[in-house]
């Protein structure tokens, strides 16, 4: 087995800028009236908003740091192969899976695209900040 020593702070911020991007991609401005109406939900309408963001902590912590050992594990060491290594593990692993499940569940492609562009963006901004800081 490999061993790769992460920068965890470099982890807690991208984790951080990834569910930050979350707020603002989802955010009535930009696709969250969109999004609401494609999932048939009113803006008013509230989920367990607690366990939602504490869910999404975990998950954005989680992803930042298997990003960045996936970023040691290919020796990207520019913002460019970061980049490249956060785009080719969204196409690979996310956009493929969702894309898998919005077929089955009939699901809104259009939805499939807001979704996915969240996470594109997310793993490209991360992959990155990996790039340069690792």
């Amino acid at each position: 087995m490999i061993n790769i020593e992460v920068n965890l702070i470099a982890v807690l911020v991208s984790a951080v800028m990834y569910m930050s991007l979350g707020i603002v991609w989802y955010s009535p401005s930009l696709f969250g009236k969109q999004w609401n109406t494609l999932i048939d939900r009113n803006e008013g309408k509230s989920n367990n908003k607690i366990l939602s963001y504490g869910v999404a902590a975990g998950s954005s912590l989680l992803t930042s740091y298997v990003l960045a050992h996936m970023i040691q594990l290919v020796d990207a060491r520019t913002i460019a192969s970061g980049i490249e290594t956060g785009f080719w593990l969204w196409i690979g692993f996310i956009a493929t899976t969702g894309a898998t499940n919005y077929s089955f569940e009939g699901r809104s492609w259009q939805l499939f695209f807001i979704d996915q562009g969240y996470h594109l963006v997310g793993l490209i901004l991360m992959g990155g900040v990996f790039g340069v800081w690792i």
